[in-house]
């Protein structure tokens, strides 16, 4: 946490592909997402994670 905002957060679009955010301004809240690459194991984690928490 970076003050009352989390470093990263992440999605999975409505397609199946795993979004990550970085916070870019923890004054704004504001964050910069981009699409995880499908190599990366965290991404297939968070897509199992997901499909946990929202059927």
């Amino acid at each position: 946490m970076v003050g009352d905002w989390p470093k990263n957060v992440w999605a999975v679009t409505d397609d199946g592909f795993a979004m990550e955010a970085q916070l870019e301004n923890p004054d704004l809240g504001t964050y910069h997402g981009y699409p995880m690459p499908e190599t990366d194991p965290l991404s297939l984690e968070v897509i199992r994670r997901w499909g946990c928490l929202n059927g």
